[in-house]
């Protein structure tokens, strides 16, 4: 949950390089990540929970779906606490970058201009 902090502010930072027409893109591809990141989060929860109900039950265990879903959420913890201490690192991080503008007629005249020095 907190990585979509960090994945706005990223999509923020890198949509100020472009002009205005190709930054709506930047806008349209954060919220779909923001969604599906969202979705993802929990659908990962629900995948571990079956397989750990699976695996349980392969060595006779017994006990409710819930509950199985409700311990595996607790898995995540550590993640989070994790997420406490990278996000607000990374926050400030991002906010001292500088991105260069990027006109359109620089992306016309020579598109290796989004090319990394490491390419």
């Amino acid at each position: 949950m907190f990585q979509l902090i960090i994945f706005i502010l990223l999509t923020t930072k890198l949509s100020q390089a472009f002009p205005f027409e190709l930054a709506r893109f930047f806008a349209i591809g954060a919220y779909i990540g923001i969604v599906s990141s969202f979705i993802g989060m929990f659908a990962a929860w629900l995948m571990l929970a079956a397989m750990m109900h699976v695996v349980s039950a392969l060595f006779n265990g017994s006990g409710s779906f819930r509950r199985t879903f409700e311990l595996t959420g607790y898995g995540f913890l550590p993640s989070l606490a994790g997420s406490a201490i990278t996000v607000p690192m990374s926050t400030y991080y991002i906010s001292q970058a500088e991105i260069p503008k990027i006109s359109i007629q620089q992306l016309q005249q020579n598109p290796d201009v989004m090319k990394s020095k490491w390419d």
